[in-house]
């Protein structure tokens, strides 16, 4: 299984970035729908909710970024046993841990949500909260399963796997939410996050010629070799799937529902963009550990990606900043200051985190997964402190500066420490 050529690798960069980019305009589609239908502030509600659910994908525990060099390292020895050793025990463990830490923590976000929200919005969130649990434990599992793709260098059909399930939630999520309302979003993540999962192992287990039925197996050499690599993965994921979560929190606490949704709103706008960047850049990574696997140094590499992606954010971030209000006008049907602002916000600091990207996927590439980590935690640290400190005097505003100087600060710095470690290899 040979598919880590050159060919192959600007096949992956090119679907990678079209996945981004038709998703982006999916979002955009959905998002002016539930405008329409119900409202920013139900927007926000449901933010707010899948927010707090979101606190549980740290249940993945580091599998769902470290299978990725796993399986390619495997790919690179030519072991294609172990590469489905790899996948089923990271599926198994994964499966049993977020379940576990899921049944365990439903009592307790039911008992904490309602402090966040107004009251009347309470009911509405209690009633989506299971729903948004279990879509996120099987959407975790089925990722788990589809980045297995990129181990074997065939971001392809990760991204076009994803592109269809994407458009299936929409398209599910417009139908349930016209006949049922607000908890038809809840009842069309658990029924496509369902699917996905199914639909994932079927297409891993014709790619590798997988004989059982099933992705359950458990290897405990592999699963702690893979624990133990993961360790600071662990750490660095789960303080970043955090991020945007805290500054929600935050939000629907020192601000409205109102704000959650539009920074919801912004956030994404801004993440799309980074995400055509980011993720083509994330598609070398298969080839990136298969080098350091067979002792090429790619720190040259590291440079030239780091040029690119400068060129890539000045075009792409200088043009979104000149089309911001056009957006707010054609997507929420006027010019929205909130919107707006937040836009701004985001858009510095995400900018600067894109050229982190290059330093982000190389470390990870040849296992300097530390240095992600303490960058990660300097983020979060800062949006925590920050948040709490300039939410209380200024708001909204204070919560979401926080959200953009955190991300700014911690992304600068891990440039800063790869530059230093590596500049003279």
């Amino acid at each position: 299984m040979n598919n880590f050529t050159k060919k192959q690798t600007k096949k992956n960069v090119i679907f990678a970035a079209l996945q981004i980019i038709i998703n982006g305009l999916l979002l955009f589609v959905f998002y002016k729908y539930l405008i329409k239908v119900i409202g920013v502030e139900l927007i926000g509600v449901w933010s707010l909710v899948m927010a707090f659910s979101s606190f549980l994908r740290a249940g993945n525990f580091g599998f769902a970024d470290s299978i990725v060099k796993f399986v390619s390292t495997s790919i690179a020895h030519n072991d294609l046993s172990k590469v489905v050793r790899i996948i089923k025990t990271s599926f198994t463990s994964v499966f049993i841990m977020l379940g576990l830490l899921l049944l365990f923590a439903y009592p307790i976000l039911y008992k904490i949500l309602p402090h966040f929200l107004s009251t009347q919005y309470i009911i509405l969130a209690l009633e989506l909260l299971p729903y948004s649990l279990v879509s996120v434990w099987l959407a975790v599992l089925s990722l788990l399963v589809i980045f297995s793709f990129d181990g074997i260098n065939r971001v392809d059909i990760r991204s076009g796997f994803l592109v269809i399930s994407n458009i299936f939630l929409i398209l599910l999520s417009i139908l349930f939410v016209h006949f049922y309302g607000f908890i038809g979003l809840g009842y069309a993540q658990v029924i496509q996050s369902t699917i996905q999962l199914l639909t994932a192992w079927f297409l891993i287990k014709k790619q590798l010629k997988i004989q059982s039925a099933t992705p359950f197996f458990w290897d405990k050499a592999l699963f702690k070799e893979m624990f133990l690599y993961s360790f600071h993965l662990q750490i660095a994921s789960f303080l970043a799937m955090m991020l945007e979560p805290m500054s929600k929190i935050f939000l629907g606490y020192f601000g409205s529902m109102s704000s959650v949704g539009y920074f919801d709103m912004a956030n994404k706008l801004i993440m799309q963009v980074r995400n055509v960047v980011v993720n083509a850049n994330q598609a070398l990574v298969p080839m990136l550990s298969k080098a350091h696997a067979e002792h090429v140094n790619i720190t040259k590499s590291y440079f030239t990606t780091f040029k690119v992606l400068l060129v890539f954010s000045v075009v792409f971030y200088i043009s979104v900043a000149l089309l911001i209000n056009f957006i707010s006008n054609i997507w929420i049907g006027h010019i929205e200051p909130i919107f707006i602002n937040f836009s701004y916000i985001v858009l510095v600091s995400i900018a600067i985190n894109t050229l982190a990207g290059a330093a982000y996927f190389t470390n990870i590439s040849i296992g300097d997964v530390k240095y992600n980590m303490q960058s990660q935690m300097i983020i979060a640290g800062l949006n925590v402190l920050l948040g709490l400190v300039l939410g209380y005097f200024f708001k909204d505003y204070g919560v979401v500066a926080a959200y953009g100087v955190s991300i700014g600060i911690g992304s600068y710095w891990l440039m800063y420490d790869f530059y230093k470690r590596r500049a003279y290899d």
